[in-house]
Formats: C-alpha cells, sequence, structure tokens
C-alpha cells in the first residue's frame, strides 16, 4: 500500500471503520521502519498518521509517537503536529498524567517544538484543512 491507496481505501478524513486497519497499518510500517530504515515508507507513515490525527483521539498519540520515533526519515516526515489531533493542550495533559514510559519524552519534544514557534497559531481544525488541501488537492 502506498499513500495514495491509503487515502482512497481509508478516505480523508478516514471512515470510522477503517481505523483499525489504519493503525494495523501503521504499526507494521512502523515495525519495518524501526528494523531497516527505508523499508516502512515514511510517506505512508505519515498519511497513516494524518488520518489518524483528522480523528483526534489521544488513544493514538503513543502509536504516532512510535512512528515518528521510528528512524530519523520517519522522524522528519511526521510532523509533531500530528501528535495532537486533539488539541495541543489536551494532549500535553495526557502526556503529563500518563504513566507511559514514552509520555515524557513525547511531551518533552512537544514542548521544544512548542517554544521554538512551531505550534503557533496551531489548531487541530486549521491544520486538518491544511492536511486535506495537501492530500486532496494534489
Amino acid at each position: 500500500m502506498n499513500e495514495l491507496e491509503a487515502i482512497d481505501i481509508f478516505g480523508f478524513p478516514p471512515r470510522i471503520d477503517a481505523l483499525v486497519s489504519i493503525r494495523r497499518e501503521l504499526r507494521s510500517a512502523s515495525d519495518r521502519e524501526t528494523v531497516s530504515q527505508g523499508t516502512g515508507d515514511t510517506e505512508l507513515m505519515r498519511v497513516l498518521c494524518a488520518q489518524l490525527f483528522a480523528i483526534g483521539s489521544l488513544d493514538d498519540v503513543f502509536l504516532i509517537w512510535g512512528a515518528k520515533q521510528s528512524s530519523m526519515d520517519a522522524a522528519a516526515s511526521i510532523d509533531v503536529q500530528l501528535l495532537c489531533g486533539a488539541g495541543l493542550e489536551e494532549t500535553r495533559k495526557f502526556l503529563v498524567q500518563s504513566l507511559a514510559p514514552q509520555a515524557a519524552e513525547a511531551l518533552q519534544w512537544i514542548d521544544i517544538c512548542k517554544n521554538s514557534g512551531d505550534f503557533d497559531d496551531f489548531d487541530p481544525h486549521g491544520y486538518l484543512v491544511y492536511l486535506m488541501r495537501y492530500y486532496l488537492d494534489e
């Protein structure tokens, strides 16, 4: 599957009944990328993360973070904003309260990016509009 097929198959924003498949595909691509950089298809991974961003579920924050951390290419391809589909402050609160070992690292990265201006004027709806234009108007 490539990024265009993921959009065709799952929709953008995705259909709710596609979420299980999107998550499975993202885990699989992340696992491949972790084992050998370049084998996970970071463009596909970015689209899958964008589809999860569109739903805005905090349950997907660690899945997206894991994909972002799977390689240097993935870290560059998967925007930090994709972690924050539920909103920046909501995501930060979720990470502060989480006992998951990767929560502190993800929170630290979000804060670094926020302090450097990556979240200036950020709102999930506006970012989704940007993503839809990027993927659907190409």
